[in-house]
């Protein structure tokens, strides 16, 4: 008798839960979420790219500066010399100078063909803004569903921890009293250092998961995370597969910036088509002393004569690229219908095995496990029997766990594949 009350306390003991630890932070998927979109650094870095891009529009829009020159100045006087007006006070009278003023006028719409270049690279650099977000986010989620997991995990295999822990200690007093066998004490002992070791393996995994969600959000406090959501699936979701990759086309950060990659490359083939179009050059001219005129005022042109180089083999190069842009951007349309029709692949697997294991199967794990408990006590099943049993019971918690983990991971994959939340 004395050995059954023993039991049992120690059995019941086993239901209280742990308290938390103060040095941890609990925080919901929503405040973690917040906290990424307004601390990220890798966010940050990505805005003042797109600054940067702005303000290469501001440049193109700017003309090329006028050129002036002063030039034939003479700070002597050579003889024989003309005597002319002084231009300050008395001097002056020898002194010659040459002066002239030059300014580039581009044609065949240069400019503006550059300004809508940047537009298009300002565009480019949006796209991957929110191609990076999009990939920092997906990121951020999985390990926040990997957290929630270990949580679980680790409320698990706590309470089988202290459980066998307690009937360790209880069973090696039976022991030296004689009325346990020393190979039921040491098979108790023995599960209760496997439970022991699980736990170590899960905290490791979990301070790895919680280091990586730190730096996503850009904190550096000491506390640990706790994740408050719990890991239960609310709703199944209802493939809508032909919607899905319409929104995917639409929405998908990357597709978008291989479509404007073919729009750079035909902008690009515009800039280098007016390239062949030679600049011209106007001059202003001022001469005194250097002509039959004292003071020659005359204005003059250049311009280039494209006779070699007409700028053929950059205009080839804007043309493939205009190809492989295309080719690029129909290669990762196909891509991303493929990735779709797996995500839903898996999801609906997934659906399928959570229903068979989820639900009432799960209530009667926890009711079998009640039982098993109590007619372990009762001494009415053998150590090696309850044993075996937990075994079983664990394997199967955790594969629910598992299954629920790859499910809430899948949705987050088939999110991520549509550019969307769903």
């Amino acid at each position: 008798m004395r050995y059954l009350l023993v039991i049992g306390v120690f059995i019941l003991s086993t239901f209280h839960s742990l308290a938390q630890d103060n040095s941890s932070r609990e925080l919901a998927r929503r405040e973690i979420e917040q906290q990424f979109l307004s601390a990220n650094l890798t966010l940050l870095a990505g805005k003042y790219q797109i600054e940067q891009a702005r303000a290469a529009i501001l440049q193109a829009r700017l003309w090329p500066n006028p050129t002036f020159s002063i030039s034939e100045v003479n700070l002597w006087k050579n003889n024989p010399a003309e005597t002319m007006p002084s231009l300050v006070g008395k001097w002056g009278k020898h002194q010659q100078v040459s002066m002239e003023l030059e300014q580039i006028i581009e044609t065949a719409g240069k400019r503006k063909k550059r300004i809508q270049l940047e537009r298009l690279n300002l565009k480019s650099q949006e796209l991957e803004f929110e191609e990076t977000l999009r990939n920092l986010k997906f990121d951020l989620r999985e390990s926040i569903i990997e957290l929630q997991a270990l949580q679980v995990q680790e409320t698990l295999y706590q309470s089988q921890f202290e459980l066998f822990s307690n009937l360790s200690d209880a069973f090696f007093k039976q022991w030296k009293e004689g009325n346990v066998s020393e190979m039921e004490y040491v098979r108790i002992h023995s599960e209760m250092l496997s439970f022991q070791n699980e736990l170590t393996e899960i905290r490791n995994d979990k301070l790895t998961r919680i280091q990586r969600i730190k730096t996503y959000i850009n904190l550096d406090e000491a506390p640990l995370i706790v994740i408050a959501d719990t890991l239960n699936i609310d709703r199944f979701i209802t493939p809508q597969i032909l919607q899905w990759k319409i929104d995917a086309m639409e929405n998908r950060a990357d597709f978008r910036l291989a479509g404007n990659q073919v729009e750079l490359s035909r902008q690009q083939l515009a800039v280098e088509e007016a390239e062949r179009k030679p600049n011209v050059q106007l001059n202003l001219g001022y001469d005194r002393g250097g002509n039959i005129m004292q003071d020659f005022i005359g204005i003059g042109a250049s311009i280039d004569l494209p006779i070699f180089n007409r700028n053929q083999g950059n205009v080839k190069i804007a043309r493939l690229e205009i190809e492989k842009s295309n080719a690029t951007l129909t290669q990762h349309k196909l891509s991303i219908v493929n990735e779709l029709d797996a995500s839903v692949s898996r999801l609906t697997q997934l659906q399928s095995i959570i229903e068979k294991l989820g639900g009432q199967f799960e209530d009667q794990l926890d009711r079998s496990l009640e039982k098993y408990t109590r007619n372990f006590q009762s001494r009415n099943i053998s150590v090696l029997e309850f044993v075996d049993f937990v075994s079983s019971y664990l394997d199967s918690k955790k594969n629910l766990i598992d299954r629920k983990e790859q499910y809430l991971k899948t949705i987050e994959e088939l999110q991520y594949v549509i550019g969307k939340d769903i």
